[in-house]
């Protein structure tokens, strides 16, 4: 793949995983916190370090876009990077990597937080990556996962993103470049080991009932193995003459083809094709993607600024959130408090646990009091606004209402803020105010079953009557189960009469 001046090489890989070094660090220092457009990062090793994060994730973004154009990368949630300096302060985030023997101890972490996408990663660690796995795959890949998937209509097939997801989590930054989809080691030695492997033909049809595809199953590794080989291959390969074949088949798959029918249509002669990937694998040279850093992404221009800190610990305790770490998420809560009582930060903690354990009266009241406090975050007003609809009175939906708006004004990507303000917007009698909201929900995520009933139902309160019924039809189209199709077959029925 040729795109403006980057271009693939060929370059020779030892089968090694990479070393790391831990950098000597001084004593305690305030926590920084560096904005970039798209990401969030904070450390406790120093402002530079901060902004050099943030620089080197908005430059993995930019590759994802360029190996996928047909990926959006418009995240429904903020992302936070949390980059403790070194070893003790990873293990305050993630202990239960710390509490056995024999444990690998990760340089990076993700974790899909109800309020926020979290990263947590060492900042003293420093990949050799001349060859073998960056550090940072874990955070790099799951990142990718998240900003290739949102956002498309359709999902593409198991094997097709997991291979997609270690490829593109790879990435190795540097000052002037970005290398994308060295290989991964261990990934190598699984499919060279001499277990049981996929023919292609099986490897195209997992889907999730497949046991293969199965996380924790026996064969998921050689699974995830051989995925991985084969978009390598397809993408890699030959000076990348196969590339044309992912996107061809992407194409097909958006744009409404069936798998199977995509499958056999690009792959038509599989037989061939395994011969040669298989010769692939077990070659000694393989290429990677060679890419040119987006120079208009300067880390100097990043807000920073200081947390305190009350704000520190409770940060921390939101991802601790993130990850059930209940214990040491309320212990840091409890300091946090003693520093600073009015941290809305605090509040949001203790609803996330209450929502947890289902406790509505409680969660309603955590998340009540972040709002009264001012936070900044969107998820304390989405979440009281969700509670205190049910049943709600006129003074209290009133009170919703702004509660929503608030949540979309804090963050205008979240699509299930959207479509909920948007179905008080028609439940208030004020569906042409609803329409902008909840059409913006589906351009964000078109592939939301919620969004598309919510619009039919907005474009049917203003006798919109086609417009109802074509999104309806797209409601049905989109159930992914019996009660959805149901709902949305009721919907079909109501506006074709």
């Amino acid at each position: 793949m040729h795109v403006m001046n980057r271009a693939f090489r060929p370059v020779a890989i030892a089968v090694l995983l990479c070393t790391a070094t831990s950098v000597a660090v001084a004593a305690d220092r305030p926590w920084v916190e560096a904005k970039s457009d798209h990401f969030t990062v904070a450390s406790d090793a120093s402002e530079k370090t901060a902004r050099t994060i943030a620089w080197e994730f908005e430059q993995v973004r930019a590759a994802v876009l360029i190996v996928c154009p047909w990926a959006k990368a418009n995240l429904d949630k903020p992302v936070l990077v949390l980059a403790p300096r070194d070893e003790a302060g990873m293990k305050t985030l993630a202990p239960a990597f710390w509490a056995e023997r024999g444990v690998i101890r990760p340089a990076s972490i993700y974790a899909a937080g109800p309020d926020r996408h979290y990263v947590a990663l060492r900042a003293d660690v420093l990949a050799e990556n001349t060859v073998g796995v960056n550090p940072y795959l874990p955070a790099y890949r799951s990142y990718a996962s998240i900003a290739v998937s949102t956002g498309l209509k359709r999902d593409l097939p198991q094997w097709f993103r997991t291979g997609l997801d270690d490829v593109l989590g790879n990435t190795d930054v540097r000052d002037s470049e970005i290398d994308v989809g060295r290989i991964i080691p261990g990934h190598l030695r699984t499919l060279r080991g001499g277990g049981q492997r996929l023919h292609l033909r099986e490897l195209l049809k997992v889907d999730r009932s497949s046991s293969w595809g199965t996380f924790g199953d026996a064969q998921f590794p050689m699974f995830t193995a051989e995925s991985w080989a084969f978009v390598h291959y397809l993408m890699f390969a030959d000076k990348s003459v196969h590339r044309p074949k992912i996107d061809q088949f992407v194409t097909l798959v958006l744009g409404g083809t069936p798998i199977p029918a995509a499958s056999d249509e690009v792959f038509k002669n599989v037989d061939a094709l395994e011969s040669d990937f298989f010769t692939y694998i077990n070659r000694d040279v393989f290429e990677f993607g060679h890419i040119t850093v987006d120079v208009n992404v300067n880390k100097e221009g990043f807000a920073t600024r200081t947390w305190s800190p009350a704000e520190a610990k409770a940060k921390q305790a939101l991802y601790l959130a993130a990850t059930r770490r209940r214990v040491e998420a309320l212990a840091l809560v409890a300091d946090a408090r003693k520093l600073d009582p009015k941290l809305p930060d605090t509040y949001e903690v203790e609803g996330i646990f209450a929502d947890v354990d289902r406790k509505a009266p409680e969660a309603r009241a955590a998340y009540e009091k972040a709002v009264e406090l001012g936070s900044t975050s969107f998820y304390p007003y989405l979440r009281f606004a969700n509670i205190a609809r049910a049943g709600a009175d006129a003074a209290t939906m009133v009170r919703v209402e702004q509660a929503f708006e608030r949540a979309v004004a804090l963050n205008a990507a979240s699509v299930p803020a959207l479509q909920q303000l948007g179905d008080v917007k028609v439940q208030l009698g004020h569906p042409d105010q609803a329409i902008a909201l909840l059409q913006r929900a589906v351009e964000l995520q078109p592939g939301v079953f919620p969004a598309r009933m919510s619009l039919a139902r907005a474009y049917w309160a203003l006798a919109r009557k086609q417009d109802a019924q074509r999104e309806a039809r797209e409601a049905l189209a989109l159930a992914g189960n019996d009660a959805e199709q149901n709902r949305a077959q009721q919907l079909v029925n109501q506006y074709s009469r």
